[in-house]
């Protein structure tokens, strides 16, 4: 019959994503950013080998929640779970040095009252931290050898006292009480570097509440000269030491944060430096870090940026001292309460490129940002929709065999993307519809063979019908009455071959209902039936119970429960099977997740998501938990590397979470990926026609779109 058919078509689609694929593959990767939890308020972040294993790991300083953690690479850009290690109040600096002498990298880490340092044991741990007397409010840590001895000492730079201390390493681990001297007022950041060519340590100093810069030339016993000040931009926070010219000669790059630039000091080798220029950097630069990030052998500049958004800013270096424009690269959520604070370089994917890694503040996660090797990093593409977007959805809108995009936004239009099989899309196109559209559902509803639109108004009194030309235009929308609609899915349930519409709708005037709209075949419904009463929720269509015909599952946000509505196949339903689910659920996925022929379903909501196994009678049992950085707005099927197993996509505040299927049901640890800000909706299609499975993400705050490319490596089978 032809429910047999439709559910058939539905099968074999899933199967072009999760066979035709070469080999399998355990690593993942897409072309934007990957996301991973940090603690509470991440300030600083580092990187080392921290357990040997030739892998770049990482050190996170988390301000809020009072720890270190500490993240141990995998070499393909991810990360073990992390391990944590209390670390006082307020941690929000690190450095890394060997201060025991036993080739283990060591953690220095301050605090609002003290400085603790934390003897690394070779496989990623820690001693319990050993701590160090400063004086007030210690702020930054720097590592050197001040008085000549092979043995790691610390610089540290108190923001209350405009000191700095100097901790002489007696190289099993402890120092000598520390020496002070003195330098500018609030003094943000301290650095390394011989500025008089003498070949002893000397030191400089970012102030922030006096706009200048400390030089303190060594003795080479431990102590310095007075300090010599220059003045730079307004309010500097960090300072980065390398030779921008070329000369052999130690020069600085200041981050002033009130002033948006960086102030460039070319020294001349006698402990002076040359008046600075300036280039800008970005709106309220925090951190700056000078390394090579395109490989032609010149130091380039890389700022933190803690304007609202998370972004790095990148000023290549033209080997003379002088840099070029900057250019910005999204760390964190582009329209959110998101500060990047620290960066840090390192090659976390093993490709022999410099990546970075961000401390961003506001989303309480690192942020790895892939290298090109041009000085450029992996971030994905957006592109803009009409305003703020709710839902989104794929298809082949115009009959090229590339998939498009199209997207509900909440002023009356419907962005469509048209791919074009590259991975980008044609000008935006708007639609307009009635109200505030809402969720999209994709159909053949008048049979021509074209895929048409129907679209909720979630706040007004009816359902948008918009039927496919073809060529990827639409025509005018036709409306049905539906107050208040949410959700609809999408099915023939009353056998007849003829795509019908089921509707959620919440409203509080006249009561919670679902209802069923047949159907004629020419683009047009019968009058709606009342299919449940005081049920409202997202809901999906499927064949629960193996019989052939469609069924429906709702989660009921009104009575934190699901409903399985097992259909008749004459457009009736039996009467809702009930079971409990987690509070604040609000989203729903049916797919067959442990390959047993049975559907079984994820449901999403602000405290994650949850598996529940068919049993294939239409009842589910608890499966397995997803967890993300934050609530789970929605969930899509896909195989996302090429092990023929079906994986999950589901968005969350900040981006998307990707968990590999076991093929049992079970899923690998989140992997995250970023997007724009509050990402609303995700959709899953092969953009760039390479048959893997790309993502398309709606960013409900930033009113954009976010495509991300698949670019994980597949082995040949």
């Amino acid at each position: 019959m032809a429910t047999r058919n439709k559910l058939a078509v539905v099968v074999v689609a899933l199967g072009a994503l999760m066979v035709s694929v070469p080999a399998l593959a355990e690593n993942l990767s897409f072309v934007a950013r990957a996301d991973f939890g940090a603690g509470g308020v991440p300030y600083c972040v580092v990187v080392a080998d921290f357990n040997g294993d030739g892998i770049a790991d990482v050190a996170v300083a988390n301000g809020y929640s009072q720890d270190v953690w500490v993240l141990l690479g995998i070499g393909d850009g991810s990360f073990k779970a992390p391990s944590r290690l209390a670390a006082g109040n307020h941690p929000d600096s690190l450095a890394v040095g060997d201060f025991n002498r036993d080739g283990v990298p060591d953690l220095a880490v301050t605090k609002s009252d003290e400085v603790s340092v934390l003897l690394g044991n070779g496989d990623g741990s820690f001693q319990a931290p050993r701590a160090l007397a400063t004086r007030d409010r210690p702020k930054s840590v720097a590592v050197g050898d001040f008085n000549g001895d092979g043995v790691a000492d610390l610089a540290v730079a108190n923001f209350q006292s405009s000191s700095i201390s100097i901790f002489l390493g007696t190289g099993d681990g402890n120092f000598h009480r520390g020496q002070d001297f003195g330098v500018g007022r609030e003094p943000a950041s301290v650095a390394v570097g011989d500025f008089d060519s003498d070949g002893i340590a000397d030191l400089v100093v970012a102030n922030s509440a006096s706009s200048d810069v400390s030089v303190l030339l060594g003795f080479g016993n431990g102590t310095f000269q007075a300090a010599r000040q220059f003045r730079a931009g307004s309010r500097p926070k960090s300072v980065a030491v390398n030779d921008f010219n070329r000369d052999g000669i130690a020069d600085l790059a200041v981050a002033n944060q009130d002033s948006n630039d960086v102030s460039v000091f070319l020294g001349d080798g006698d402990g002076t430096f040359r008046t600075p220029r300036k280039f800008d950097s970005g709106t309220y630069p925090q951190f700056v870090i000078a390394d090579d990030f395109n490989g032609d052998g010149l130091p380039d500049l890389v700022f933190a940026i803690g304007s609202r958004g998370g972004i790095v800013s990148v000023l290549l270096g033209n080997g003379d001292g002088t840099f070029q424009a900057p250019r910005s690269f999204g760390a964190g959520s582009p329209a959110g309460n998101h500060l990047a604070l620290w960066v840090a370089p390192g090659d976390f994917n093993g490709d022999g490129i410099a990546d970075l890694a961000v401390a961003n503040y506001g989303s309480n996660a690192v942020s790895l940002l892939f290298g090109n090797g041009d000085g450029s990093f992996n971030e994905a593409p957006t592109f803009a929709t009409a305003s703020a977007g709710g839902a989104v959805a794929t298809g082949d809108f115009n009959g090229d065999g590339v998939p498009d995009v199209a997207v509900s936004t909440y002023y009356g239009a419907i962005s469509l993307f048209l791919g074009d099989g590259k991975g980008r899309f044609q000008a935006r196109r708007d639609l307009p519809v009635a109200g505030m559209p809402g969720f999209i559902a994709v159909g053949d509803f008048n049979r021509d063979g074209y895929l048409d639109l129907a679209v909720t108004d979630s706040v007004g009194n009816y359902l948008s019908v918009l039927l496919g030309e073809g060529g990827g235009t639409f025509q005018a929308p036709r409306r049905f009455p539906a107050r208040f609609a949410q959700c609809i899915a999408v099915g023939d349930f009353d056998g007849d071959g003829i795509a019908d519409l089921v509707v959620s709708h919440a409203d509080f005037f006249t009561g919670h209902i679902l209802s069923l709209f047949v159907g004629i075949g020419d683009g047009n419904f019968e009058e709606p039936r009342t299919v449940a009463h005081g049920v409202a929720g997202q809901l999906v269509a499927g064949d629960f119970n193996g019989d052939g015909l469609l069924d429906l599952a709702l989660v009921n946000y009104l009575a934190n429960n699901l409903l399985v509505l097992l259909g008749r196949g004459d457009g009736s339903f039996q009467p809702a099977r009930t079971s409990t689910v987690r509070d604040r659920s609000y989203g729903l996925t049916a797919a067959d997740l442990n390959g047993d022929g049975v559907l079984d379903l994820v449901v999403t909501g602000f405290d994650g998501a949850v598996v529940l196994l068919g049993t294939g009678n239409g009842d589910f049992q608890a499966g397995w938990d997803l967890v993300a950085l934050s609530g789970i707005t929605s969930v899509e099927l896909g195989d996302f590397n090429g092990d023929g197993l079906p994986d999950l996509a589901g968005t969350d505040y900040y981006g998307v979470a990707v968990w590999l299927g076991n093929g049992d049901g079970t899923f690998r640890s989140a992997r995250n990926f970023g997007a724009g800000d509050y990402c609303a909706g995700v959709a899953v299609g092969d953009f760039n026609r390479d048959g893997m499975a790309d993502l398309v993400i709606v960013n409900n705050l930033s009113s954009d779109v976010s495509v991300l490319i698949n670019n994980t490596e597949v082995a040949p089978r």
